[in-house]
């Protein structure tokens, strides 16, 4: 059922990410589709470039209290490399991180006074906004 393909077992993508492949849009994102769980659900292996990951605060490169600092150096070095693939694959890393960041569901205040749980399953929730 999560193939889109009935009946047929060899199918090696995901039907969502299929659907959001095909969407045309003018600036496309570095970040098309995400999976808030441990692995990548079967509708969305493919070519969308989906990510799955079970803490969006806890997404990015994590060097303790040195996060930040290794995350700049590591953008300042790729934006510096030879352009081409390595160059627009590190940008877009970043700008996805970047994405993420500003969607950081323990920095969301909800909606129309709406309470969500503590824990990972309120986060997960709060990120799906």
């Amino acid at each position: 059922m999560e193939s889109g393909t009935p009946g047929v077992k060899s199918t090696s993508d995901g039907f969502l990410s299929r659907a959001v492949s095909e969407k045309k849009v003018a600036k496309p994102s570095p970040l098309r589709a995400l999976a808030v769980s441990p692995s990548l659900p079967r509708i969305l292996p493919g070519s969308a470039g989906a990510v799955s990951m079970t803490s969006v605060a806890d997404f990015g490169i994590r060097a303790g209290a040195s996060s930040g600092a290794a995350s700049d150096s590591f953008e300042s070095m790729y934006s510096e490399a030879v352009a081409g693939t390595l160059q627009r694959t590190a940008r877009d890393s970043f700008d996805a991180v970047k994405i993420l960041k500003s969607a950081d569901p323990s920095k969301i205040t909800p909606e129309n006074g709406a309470e969500y749980p503590k824990g990972p399953f309120g986060n997960s929730l709060k990120a799906l906004r």
